[in-house]
């Protein structure tokens, strides 16, 4: 079909996908297709969704305020970098705030060109999602915006009063303080929250003074929150935990920075984080284990935990923290778990260690070891008579990288470098502890029925691989 011969409606949809491209080509490309000819200017000039977005860094003023007679009653989106103060820029985007019906504002600006924004600036009525950059962190600005409708609000470095009226419909709020000297207080964050019922979405980044402790305040409900992010020190974590009411949470992402090892305040911030989710069922979790972090997540309810320690910590000792946040949780009825290994170190860690890590998962049927599978971890799951059964439901194990030649060495390290070197304990191969581990299973009652081994690749070792497997199927038919 010729192109003279698309209907208004296709020429008016390719336009638009043709503005996807950068904002600097979009005000040219909208010049261009509104003068090929007069069906396709009709069919430009007839989409108002075409002129919502413009270059207020370099669009000549009459011009833009010609996009936005075009824009109609679509919303307008400003995106616009003040940052080198362009004046140009600024007569733009405060040309768009007293003619244009704004949907969205998002503005890298310093604080004086804020300033000269939002004076005399009448309520930004349309608003509903507000980004405000400021380069540095500066005191409270001569303006106060007002946008009654705002739902969404980000701010890197503080420009609003905390009482202020703007808190108060947010379902989406995201604050970042580059500079700890201008931060509010617990309190104030904690008396702006109690201000933002609706709030779906929080994320909070170095936003919290570090030395502000509580004043006497109660607990603040956020009914409608599924979504929680904090990076901060861990006092702020525990404070925050204790006094916010989050019952439909499904999405925890804390990063912790900590300065000492005190298993005590990691076991409270467990505990706090599993009274906020208390009815973990039918979940996936995947856990992850790599200094200096500690990254533990599920798929219904995501729990996303970095430890970030200020002084230098073993391996076995993060180990022991992810152990005693995981200990706490209520995860009694999950049912699939992914252990995702990256230190090469792990194979230092104890079997007691890592049975203080799985202890709660009862209900457990499905475990999957990845990217490496510590010799200990196994160790772990062999049923020993003076100890009791690790995870008795366990049906399916995934193992990658199982190191089952007999003699490991520097030759078959591959891209793990030395770790293969210390996978064996007491003079016991991987291959002795995984056999150990299966029968002793089989023996008391809770067989492994589904076994899955991903061993690294050599060809010089297929035949003796091929014999090792059969040894092992043939051990665990028959445990005698």
């Amino acid at each position: 079909m010729a192109l003279s011969l698309l209907p208004i409606e296709i020429l008016s949809e390719i336009f638009l996908a043709a503005c996807t491209a950068t904002l600097s080509s979009r005000s040219g490309l909208l010049r261009s297709v509104s003068q090929v000819c007069r069906r396709w200017r009709q069919a430009a000039l007839g989409c108002g969704q075409l002129w919502t977005q413009a270059d207020y860094q370099h669009d000549r003023p009459e011009w833009l305020r010609e996009q936005l007679r075009r824009s109609g009653k679509a919303p307008v989106v400003v995106k616009a970098d003040l940052s080198r103060s362009s004046h140009r820029g600024i007569r733009n985007v405060r040309l768009a705030l007293t003619e244009a019906t704004i949907h969205t504002l998002d503005l890298d600006a310093p604080l004086n060109a804020l300033n000269q924004l939002f004076s005399d600036c009448q309520p930004l009525l349309a608003l509903e999602s507000l980004s405000l950059f400021i380069p540095s962190s500066a005191v409270q600005p001569v303006f106060q915006l007002r946008a009654p409708n705002l739902k969404s609000l980000s701010l890197s470095n503080f420009v609003i009063p905390w009482d202020a009226s703007i808190f108060q419909n947010l379902t989406q709020l995201r604050l970042h303080a580059r500079d700890a000297s201008h931060s509010p207080s617990m309190r104030q964050v904690l008396t702006m929250l109690s201000c933002s019922p609706l709030l779906t979405e929080l994320v909070l980044l170095h936003t919290i003074q570090s030395s502000a402790r509580l004043e006497s305040i109660g607990v603040v409900p956020l009914p409608h929150l599924s979504t929680l992010t904090v990076e901060d020190d861990i006092l702020t974590h525990i404070f925050l935990l204790r006094h916010l009411d989050m019952p439909t949470l499904r999405r925890l992402s804390f990063k912790i920075e900590t300065g000492s090892e005190n298993l005590s305040l990691i076991t409270e911030i467990g505990q706090l984080i599993s009274r906020v989710l208390p009815s973990v069922a039918d979940v996936k979790l995947r856990v992850e284990a790599a200094s200096p972090t500690v990254i533990i997540r599920e798929c219904t309810q995501c729990i996303h935990i970095s430890l970030r320690y200020r002084v230098p910590i073993s391996t076995p000792n993060l180990l022991s923290a992810a152990g005693a946040i995981i200990s706490t949780f209520p995860l009694f009825k999950a049912t699939a778990l992914k252990l995702i290994i990256r230190e090469p170190n792990s194979a230092a860690v104890s079997a007691e260690t890592w049975r203080m890590c799985l202890k709660n998962l009862g209900a457990l049927e499905s475990l999957q070891l990845a990217p490496i599978t510590p010799q200990n971890l196994i160790h772990a799951l062999t049923v020993e008579a003076d100890k009791p059964m690790l995870l008795s439901r366990l049906q399916h194990l995934d193992i990658n990288h199982a190191n089952l030649v007999a003699a490991p060495g520097p030759a078959h390290a591959g891209h793990l470098g030395s770790w293969w070197r210390g996978t064996q304990v007491s003079g016991r191969t991987f291959m002795d502890v995984l056999l150990e581990c299966t029968k002793s299973r089989k023996r008391g009652g809770c067989r492994v029925s589904c076994l899955r081994l991903t061993v690294p690749h050599r060809p010089d070792h297929l035949e003796s691989l091929e014999a090792t497997v059969k040894k092992l199927i043939l051990c665990v038919e028959n445990p005698s």
